[in-house]
């Protein structure tokens, strides 16, 4: 089973939060294998349970995903896709 390592640096290093004045954040990231290849069709799901919110995108062939307006707090962030392992990251 193919591992995720790469994945957990994208989402640490290539996501970006930028808050409004309405504590809204939009979530920017690629995702990638360990090789660097990027991977589209990854389900990546933003949680948190404290708010009660989930949003779950697909990262599109570019490996490029968006979560938009999304309350700022901590998250968990998950991505999964069949023969990967999944990631769980908070």
């Amino acid at each position: 089973m193919k591992r995720l390592i790469f994945l957990v640096m994208s989402l640490v290093f290539a996501t970006t939060f930028r808050a409004n004045a309405q504590d809204l954040a939009n979530l920017v990231g690629t995702i990638a294998d360990p090789s660097g290849a990027v991977l589209g069709g990854v389900e990546i799901t933003v949680s948190n349970a404290d708010r009660g919110f989930t949003r779950t995108v697909q990262s599109d062939e570019g490996g490029s995903f968006s979560v938009m307006r999304v309350p700022v707090g901590t998250y968990t962030i998950t991505a999964e896709k069949q023969g990967f392992q999944k990631l769980v990251n908070t």
